[in-house]
């Protein structure tokens, strides 16, 4: 095939490429793609809070830095404003208040809610009680509910209903809105409009909100704080975008130096781009083929990862002899080249068997984008570059080779290392991974204290320890929360634990319900029951007649429901505390203060492990991933099991296989030993790193080990060599400068080890008799 029918069959496909990314590219931020797949009850329900719980779409908003009436009307424009926005389902700034309309509602439905019915309490004996401690109190001045609704409801159900509900603290309130204890901030809930955890969603309401604020605030040092993890997300997201943008582009002019500085040539750094260029391109059409759609993170950090396709041209420019037409070196260089991309996509496949979706995507965008490199680097760069392209003014590293030589005799340093890195990693394997996920957080700690603080002053429910009741319908989750309750009421009752707040507080089930209004006496037996107890008693003989009619209509009434509260003052405890996610329902028990576990394990022992569980989301959340980072392990080190069995086939020599193989993981083992030694844990972070360094260092040794070389390609080789890690040391040198996690472990992994991979690779290069020149 003649050079310029591979050019357009390149360039053919690369339009092809294009038009893919240009019309069907859509990218992703849904962070549960890089989420684990969950196994257990626990984890299944921790994935689905984090997805798409209520708490997982609450914005909690503080404005600061005036007088409370400033603040307070700032409050209440902020809320009317954003409550006209269809980017969230609800803003509130004070609790709802009881409405005429809502009062008549729960007093309506007083004989379903109130805990305290039961048949004797319509005895002739309670009634006269009741009565009696009425009189009383109204001869006080006291109660004023109770004046109000005496004759109504002497019984009291419907102030027993809003006394069961009254136990949670009541929020510091000032000029009718949310306030903190000390006065000196306002608070607002906004819970956002999205399909799952949709960063793109988040970032448009918070937009919204921050554009009402400075429409609204004429007061310069008033300052508004969004916590919650939407803002959390966003936050995150920025801050990785933001660092990574700016350090890549930093690595880049880096990089463009470092190629001009060795070449001399502008031409030479456009070349050496193009494979780069294509293989990103390829890579991401690839991946919108497949999953219809690339996540965010998937592009970034592929393209971080592809960034190593760099060194496939360095090492065609490098090899070229004067005079020489590039076609020529390709042929000497591709079958060590080939054998390089070969063993480090086997590296990244492993990948495609983890729980990971996010993982899965980026093992794909590698292993496409390294192929498609290597393919533009060996069949299309040579016939760009043309022999009329001058390499004449590359730089020479001639002044290095005493120094190259005479490391060959530090094998014994080497080894010692080795052994010392081995003993170091085995005396330190309970420091060697991190196991609390919170460590890998972006978010800063002072953002997730202020969010704690704030989740206490607003009662929202406590996350951090939970009792989980699922099932595959409202009643029936209803009615299994009312039988763990009545075991917690007992634990409660004991003094085990200070108290828990359950949905079946607000909405009884219908069993539950339909049982109160069998307690209800028969209206003949009522009205007996009523004028015993007026004996003695200053009330007329018709005063109860409204309360006997609203009894007979409560016999007939309709049940409260999941959908009938909507709108209701109902409806936002209950959202708290009950919902539906897909096919299943998910009761949600919160406890009050620090809960003890072990007596609430002993109370649901006996009830389905999969219907009710304890969910400790940390906790959990820790197994999950360490969990998946063994699984990932495994993969990672089958992996291996197949680069070196390819190695092997491949090379044929033991000797050849062990100077390969000796400094690509002898320097994966050393760059453990520091970190773990800097007290740097290890996560799944360094495991994607550690697999780039392999790759990396499979490259450098492969290329040192060729056989049957010249000196003076020989030469060539660790020249190439030289330049193209001196580019991925600086580049990840600059990557390790981030704040954020998986950034900083990132760079630091691969910097530390591509430098080791190549001081180990010429310390285990093999003594050469070399070829003729013309080899």
């Amino acid at each position: 095939m003649s050079p310029r029918i591979k050019i357009i069959i390149g360039i053919g496909l690369l339009s092809i490429v294009a038009s893919i990314i240009l019309f069907r590219t859509r990218v992703e931020t849904d962070i549960s793609l890089f989420l684990p797949r969950s196994s257990t009850p626990q984890e299944q329900f921790l994935i689905s809070q984090f997805q798409q719980g209520p708490g997982a779409k609450l914005l909690m908003i503080s404005l600061q830095g005036a007088d409370s009436k400033i603040l307070a009307t700032l409050s209440e424009s902020l809320s009317e404003r954003l409550k006209k926005s269809k980017a969230f389902y609800k803003v509130i700034n004070s609790e709802e208040p009881l409405d005429p309309k809502t009062e008549e509602f729960l007093f309506s439905k007083r004989f379903l809610l109130s805990p305290t019915i039961h048949p004797d309490r319509f005895s002739p004996k309670e009634l006269n009680g009741f009565l009696s401690n009425a009189l009383d109190r109204l001869a006080l001045s006291r109660g004023f509910l109770e004046k109000r609704y005496l004759l109504r409801d002497p019984t009291g159900e419907f102030l027993s209903t809003l006394r069961s509900w009254g136990d949670a603290p009541v929020l510091n309130k000032k000029h009718g809105v949310w306030f903190s204890r000390d006065g000196n901030q306002a608070f607002l809930v906004a819970e956002i409009v999205a399909e799952g955890f949709n960063l793109n969603r988040f970032e448009n309401a918070i937009g919204e909100i921050r554009n009402a604020f400075d429409a609204l605030h004429s007061h310069n040092e008033i300052t508004m704080i969004l916590v919650g993890p939407p803002a959390f997300a966003v936050a995150s997201r920025d801050s990785i975008r933001t660092d990574a943008t700016r350090l890549s582009l930093i690595a880049t002019c880096l990089v463009i130096a470092i190629i001009f500085l060795f070449y001399r040539s502008g031409k030479v750094v456009l070349i050496s781009a193009i494979p780069l260029f294509c293989g990103i391109l390829t890579s991401i059409a690839v991946v919108v083929l497949i999953f219809e759609s690339i996540h965010g993170i998937t592009l970034a950090f592929g393209i971080v990862i592809l960034g190593v396709a760099i060194d496939y041209p360095i090492h065609l420019f490098s090899h070229m002899k004067s005079g020489e037409h590039p076609t020529q070196a390709m042929e000497r260089i591709w079958p060590t080249m080939r054998l390089g991309v070969l063993t480090t996509a086997f590296g990244y496949i492993s990948m495609l068997f983890s729980q990971f979706d996010g993982l899965v995507q980026l093992a794909i965008f590698a292993v496409c984008g390294l192929a498609t490199a290597a393919g533009v680097t060996r069949y299309i760069l040579p016939h760009i570059m043309g022999p009329q392209l001058s390499l004449s003014n590359t730089v020479s590293l001639n002044k290095l080779r005493p120094f190259l030589e005479k490391l060959s005799h530090g094998k014994i340093v080497v080894y010692i290392f080795l052994a010392g890195s081995i003993i170091f990693l085995g005396l330190h394997q309970e420091e060697l991974w991190e196991n609390d996920v919170a460590q890998l957080s972006p978010v800063p700690a002072s953002q997730l204290a202020l969010d704690k603080q704030l989740r206490e002053q607003l009662n929202l429910p406590n996350l951090s320890y939970l009792v989980v009741v699922k099932g595959i319908s409202e009643q029936s989750v209803l009615e299994l929360t009312e039988l763990v309750g009545n075991k917690l009421q007992i634990l409660k009752d004991e003094g085990a634990i200070n108290g828990f707040d359950a949905v079946t507080k607000y909405l009884p089930s219908l069993a539950k319900q339909k049982q109160r209004l069998n307690a209800l006496p028969e209206i003949k037996q009522l009205r007996e029951n009523l004028r015993i107890a007026q004996t003695g008693l200053p009330f007329r003989k018709n005063s109860f007649d409204t309360f006997i009619r609203d009894v007979s209509e409560a016999k007939n009434s309709q049940l409260l429901t999941y959908d009938r509260l909507r709108g209701t003052l109902l409806e936002t405890p209950v959202n708290k505390l009950f919902y539906q996610q897909e096919d299943f329902w998910f009761s949600l028990i919160s406890f009050k203060g620090i809960a003890d576990p072990d007596p609430i394990t002993r109370a649901i022992k006996n009830f389905p492990s999969h219907e009710v569980f304890i969910l400790e989301p940390r906790k959990t959340s820790n197994a999950l991933i360490n969990r998946y980072r063994d699984r990932a392990l495994v993969f990672f080190a089958l992996g291996c099991l197949i680069i070196i069995a390819t190695l092997r086939i491949a090379l044929g020599r033991r000797a050849a296989l062990t100077r390969v193989l000796v400094p690509v993981f002898g320097a994966v083992l050393v760059v453990m030993a520091i970190l773990v030694a800097a007290q740097v844990r290890l996560s799944l972070f360094h495991l994607v790193a550690l697999l780039l360094v392999i790759g990396l260092g499979l490259d450098y040794a492969l290329f040192m080990n060729r056989p049957k070389v010249s000196e003076t390609d020989q030469w060539n080789t660790h020249h190439s060599l030289i330049v193209c890690n001196l580019s991925t040391v600086t580049v990840f040198c600059v990557l390790s400068f981030s704040d954020t996690p998986v950034l900083n472990a990132l760079g630091t992994t691969v910097a530390l080890g591509a430098f080791l991979c190549l001081l180990f690779s010429f310390i285990f290069a093999p003594k050469l008799n070399y070829a003729s020149e013309n080899v």
